[in-house]
């Protein structure tokens, strides 16, 4: 869960609306720190569509999610870190940048 500006925010929600768009394969969602809301929820998607861009994920998300479940920013991965049951690893998504899982 993520506490941000007071509010909980569960990635799970976020992530069935972000996997809910025709561009997006897969996505994670991991919390931030921030300096005014304390925490901020950021995504990790896998694109399905290679000409799907942020302002694309943004806007779909806008149509979905209050302001404060939005992700603050979406970082596009070739794929997401699993173990070998095929679970996301999300704790190895917190801070990572977009290099570390491409393949």
């Amino acid at each position: 869960m993520i506490i941000s500006s007071g509010f909980k925010v569960f990635p799970s929600e976020i992530e069935r609306v972000l996997n809910a768009h025709p561009g997006v394969m897969e996505s994670a969602v991991v919390s931030a720190p921030d300096e005014k809301a304390g925490e901020i929820p950021i995504a990790y998607v896998v694109r399905r569509q290679p000409n799907l861009e942020e302002i694309h994920v943004i806007a779909h998300c806008e149509k979905h999610l209050v302001s404060y479940k939005r992700p603050r920013r979406i970082i596009f991965l070739d794929d997401l870190p699993k173990c070998n049951v095929g679970k996301i690893l999300c704790k190895e998504l917190v801070g990572a940048k977009p290099q570390e899982f491409s393949r």
